[in-house]
C-alpha cells in the first residue's frame, strides 16, 4: 500500500562522499547456498580478510536477523520471501552508507535474489554462490535440522520438502566440497580487488558520466571555432607561448561547467596554473585541462589543436576527452570502459606493412630526429607530422606505431590523451627511466617521453 503523503528526502552528503572517506566501494556480497553449504563459515573468513584491509563492512546472518528484525517471520514461503525483502531494503541503506555488505542467507529463489539486485545499481550487487552437494551438507547438519526435515517435523526445509533455485549466472561460483576455507576467502577478496571495491578510485569515478564531459568539450569547441574562423588578436604569455581570446573562452567554458557539475573537485588549468604545489600535492582527484592544446596551430588555422579535459587520480589518467574541433573529432576514454573516437572502439587498425612514426609539427628536436632515425625496423618507416595531442591519439588510434617527444612540454598538454592512450592498451613511459610518465609533480614540465 502506497502513501502519497511520503516523499523521498534527498540528502547533502552523496554515497560517493561516504564511500571516499571510507576508501572503498559499497557493495552486497550475498553468499546464496543450501542449509550447511558452508555461507556464514566464508562470510565470516572474508569479513575477517576484510578488516585487516581496514575495510569499513557488516555482516548479516540468517539466523541472527530472524533473531531481531525478522523474529516473527515464519519459513513458509511467503515468509521466506519478506525476509528477504527486508534483509534487501536493509542491505541498501547500508550500500548508501558507503559500507560494504555480507550477507549469509539460503535465499532459496532466484525472483527474490533478483528483487535485492533491482534495488541498487547493479554492479553493486555480487552474488556468491557457495555450491555444496547435498549430501555433503546434510553431513556437515550439527543441528540436525536435516533429519528433522526428512522426519517432517520441520515443513518447507529447502533442498528436502522446498526447492533450492542455484543461481543462473553467479558473480561468483564457488564449488565448495573439499576446500580450504582461507583459500576460497582469498579468492573473493581477490574479485574485490580486481573489480576496484577495495579502493576509492571507482567510487568518485563512477559518478562522472563521461557524456557530460564530451558535452562540455563540444561548447567550449564551438565556441573556439566562432573565433577561429574571424580575425583575432594574439598575446604572448611571461614564457612566450601564444595565447589568443579562444584559449580563454575556452577556458572560462571549461571551468565554470566543471565547478557546477563537480564543485569538490579542483581544476589546474594552463590559463590559471597558479596553484602553490603545497595545496596541489594534497589533492587526490584533481581536473587537468588545456583549453587549446596546439594553440600554434590554432593560430596558422591548420585544424590540428584539440581541447583537452583529464581527470587525474594520484598521479595517473583515469579519464580523459580530446575534441578537435576543426575537424570535428572526438577522442575519450574513462578506466575500465575502454577509448573511444567517436563512437568507435580503439584501437582501430594497425598498419602491418609500415612502422609509422609520429612527431611534433611544431616542435621537433634535434634529439628526436636522433632517436627517429636509430629506430630498427623490419618494416618501412614512415613519419606523420601534427600538431598537439592529435600524436598520442593516433597512437591509441592504432594509426602511429610510436610517438617520441624528446622536447618539452606540460602536464595539461598531455594528461587527456594519456588517459585515451592507456585505455587503448598503449603506454606513456620516461624516455630515459621507462617508468611511466605521472603528474601533478612539484615541476609541471613532462619529462620525455615515448609513447608507443
Amino acid at each position: 500500500m502506497s502513501n502519497n503523503n511520503i516523499v523521498h528526502h534527498t540528502h547533502e552528503v552523496s554515497k560517493e562522499q561516504r564511500s571516499a572517506i571510507k576508501n572503498q566501494k559499497p557493495c552486497i556480497l550475498w553468499f546464496t547456498g543450501l542449509s550447511g553449504s558452508g555461507k556464514s563459515t566464508i562470510a565470516n573468513a572474508v569479513e575477517v580478510e576484510l578488516n585487516k584491509l581496514n575495510k569499513h563492512t557488516c555482516l548479516l546472518d540468517g539466523d541472527n536477523i530472524r533473531l531481531g528484525l525478522n523474529k516473527g517471520l515464519s519459513f513458509s514461503d511467503e515468509d521466506r520471501i519478506e525476509n528477504i525483502r527486508r534483509i534487501g531494503e536493509v542491505t541498501k541503506l547500508f550500500i548508501d552508507s558507503g559500507i560494504i555488505v555480507l550477507t549469509a542467507f539460503i535465499s532459496p529463489f532466484i525472483k527474490d535474489r533478483r528483487f535485492v539486485r533491482d534495488l541498487i545499481e547493479g554492479n553493486e550487487f555480487i552474488e556468491i554462490f557457495i555450491d555444496t552437494p547435498l549430501d555433503v551438507c546434510e553431513s556437515r547438519d550439527s543441528k540436525g535440522l536435516y533429519k528433522k526435515a526428512r522426519n517432517g517435523e520441520i515443513p518447507s526445509f529447502t533442498g528436502v520438502s522446498s526447492p533450492y533455485e542455484a543461481p543462473l549466472e553467479p558473480e561468483i561460483h564457488i564449488l565448495n566440497q573439499n576446500r580450504d576455507i582461507n583459500e576460497i576467502a582469498n579468492e573473493i577478496i581477490t574479485y574485490l580487488q580486481n573489480k576496484g571495491y577495495t579502493s576509492a578510485e571507482n567510487c568518485l569515478l563512477d559518478t562522472i558520466n563521461i557524456k557530460d564531459i564530451k558535452d562540455i568539450a563540444l561548447t567550449a569547441g564551438t565556441a573556439i571555432m566562432k573565433i577561429y574562423e574571424k580575425d583575432f588578436k594574439i598575446e604572448y604569455k611571461d614564457d612566450k607561448s601564444p595565447l589568443t581570446e579562444a584559449d580563454l573562452k575556452s577556458n572560462e567554458i571549461i571551468c565554470e561547467s566543471l565547478q557546477k557539475l563537480y564543485p569538490s573537485i579542483p581544476i589546474l588549468s594552463e590559463e590559471n596554473k597558479e596553484v602553490e604545489y603545497s595545496q596541489r600535492k594534497c589533492w587526490e582527484y584533481y581536473w587537468c585541462i588545456d583549453p587549446i592544446d596546439g594553440t600554434k596551430e590554432f593560430i596558422k588555422k591548420n585544424g590540428e589543436f584539440t581541447v583537452n579535459i583529464a581527470l587525474i587520480y594520484k598521479n595517473t589518467p583515469v579519464l580523459g576527452v580530446v575534441y578537435a574541433p576543426a575537424i570535428d573529432a572526438m577522442y575519450y576514454a574513462k578506466k575500465g570502459y575502454g577509448a573511444f573516437k567517436n563512437s568507435e572502439q580503439l584501437p582501430l587498425s594497425n598498419n602491418d606493412n609500415l612502422y609509422i612514426i609520429v612527431a611534433s609539427k611544431s616542435h621537433m628536436s634535434d634529439e628526436t630526429r636522433k632517436f627517429i632515425d636509430n629506430i630498427k625496423t623490419i618494416k618501412g618507416k614512415e613519419l606523420i607530422s601534427i600538431g598537439s595531442s592529435l600524436k598520442l591519439c593516433l597512437v591509441a588510434e592504432g594509426k602511429a606505431d610510436i610517438y617520441p617527444r624528446l622536447a618539452p612540454t606540460m602536464e595539461w598538454d598531455t594528461a587527456a590523451a594519456h588517459a585515451i592512450v592507456l585505455e587503448s592498451g598503449k603506454q606513456v613511459i620516461q624516455y630515459e627511466s621507462q617508468e611511466p610518465v605521472v603528474y601533478n609533480k612539484k615541476n609541471l614540465l613532462n619529462p620525455w617521453f615515448i609513447v608507443k
